[in-house]
């Protein structure tokens, strides 16, 4: 069944669809997206990275995003690669409260 989600809402319903699918852990240096019920680093969706502050104390991270999230999202929204790597940023960086410095995509 297909519907038909106006461009100013497709965001937001990405992002609920990655909030039931993903739960977050973090650790000293990282924080780490998995699907639910699978807390194996080796299979984590996202990793963020964190930056050291700046002299603003503003929250920094490198994201590293899985192909296979990529994929799904492009599959699911029928959306283009560029649009699921920048709406999955927009989420990482709402959902930690962080700045995302770079991104990277894993094969």
């Amino acid at each position: 069944m297909k519907f038909k989600i106006s461009e100013d809402k497709l965001e937001q319903v990405i992002f609920k669809f990655l909030d039931n699918k993903l739960v977050v852990e973090e650790t000293k240096k990282k924080y780490h997206f998995f699907e639910k019920g699978d807390n194996d680093y080796l299979n984590s969706l996202i990793d963020v990275v964190k930056v050291a502050d700046d002299e603003l104390e503003t929250k920094r991270g490198i994201c590293d995003i899985d192909n296979k999230l990529i994929r799904e999202l492009m599959s699911f929204f029928s959306i283009d690669e560029d649009k699921s790597e920048y709406v999955i940023r927009n989420y990482v960086q709402k959902k930690l409260d962080i700045k995302i410095v770079s991104t990277w995509i894993s094969y």
